[in-house]
């Protein structure tokens, strides 16, 4: 996503890391999902969504 700036343009990138809560879960074992995702997206080259999916294993 460019954004203009007086400097030049500037790019964002994002990575994200998604999580399914489940019935049995604690709202802390939501967010540690959500983090290992987000942990995994960024080490399998940035700029990616990651989800339980690609945690698995």
């Amino acid at each position: 996503l460019p954004i203009p700036s007086p400097q030049g343009d500037l790019s964002i990138t994002i990575s994200l890391g998604l999580a399914t809560l489940t019935g049995d879960m604690k709202g802390k074992d939501l967010v540690r999902a959500a983090d290992h995702a987000l942990l995994t997206a960024k080490r399998t080259g940035k700029n990616r969504v990651c989800g339980p999916a690609e945690t698995a294993g």
